[in-house]
């Protein structure tokens, strides 16, 4: 039986040793943690006074609707590949459950880099960061196939697959925000919901090329082809003469 990619490589480390409970009960602690954090030292805003006519007709905006199809594109592009990543270096690769383990914390800190590059690129060109990140993230899909037979090449390819993934999420965020204009809370809320929708589509789309035989390894070439139409998709977004557009006003 094949094991996703779909918990956090300490979460598998911790699932195997306690159980498979353990790490969700661990993950719910954290978010109450966090969320207690966020809540002392974050700064109290008055929030913007919208109707939800305006936060209907801001979801409906061509642009935002736009930037919606391209994130369902871009995550089922990334997560046709992730979900599958553990079973890959195993079978292909030929890591053992360890090594995969320490290769997803590889993918985690290449997540970490990448969100942070991103967004800080996404203030100074928002268009061009988008393109950027996509037609970096259809490079490294198509060449996935021909890397990760290697363990010298499936290690540095699993770093940047984690780096471009992560750099989707403030790009997309970014963009919503700056179409959906005075009304961004629902435009926000349907957009984590096209996250979803993409991860999902990505890793049933993936499941159905990996019951053919062989198909494992060339789940990186449908990657990129869906990566290639989000970047096709995201010209809508943000057009070329726009590239000066930064994620929130100065």
């Amino acid at each position: 039986m094949r094991r996703c990619a779909s918990q956090p490589p300490l979460g598998v480390l911790l699932g195997e040793d306690a159980g498979w409970r353990t790490p969700f009960a661990v993950l719910a602690g954290l978010a109450l943690a966090v969320t207690g954090v966020l809540a002392a030292v974050l700064p109290r805003q008055e929030a913007p006074a919208t109707s939800v006519r305006d936060e209907v007709a801001a979801v409906l905006g061509r642009r935002v609707l736009v930037v919606i199809a391209t994130t369902a594109f871009g995550l089922a592009a990334t997560s046709t590949v992730f979900t599958y990543l553990a079973p890959a270096l195993t079978e292909i690769t030929g890591f053992g459950a360890t090594a995969v383990s320490t290769l997803l914390l590889v993918h985690g800190v290449g997540s970490l880099a990448g969100g942070l590059v991103a967004g800080r690129l996404a203030d100074r060109s928002l268009g061009a960061t988008v393109r950027g990140t996509f037609a970096g993230l259809a490079v490294v899909l198509a060449i996935f196939p021909f890397a990760v037979p290697r363990g010298w090449s499936a290690v540095p390819a699993v770093l940047v697959l984690g780096m471009l993934t992560s750099a989707t999420t403030p790009v997309l965020q970014s963009l919503v925000l700056r179409h959906a204009g005075r009304a961004p809370t629902l435009a926000v809320s349907v957009n984590v919901c096209a996250f979803n929708i993409g991860i999902a589509a990505g890793s049933a789309l993936g499941g159905g090329l990996v019951a053919v035989d062989g198909g494992l390894r060339w789940l990186g070439l449908v990657g990129a082809a869906l990566s290639l139409g989000a970047l096709v998709i995201s010209y809508a977004a943000v057009p070329r003469s726009h590239d000066s557009l930064t994620s929130v006003p100065a």
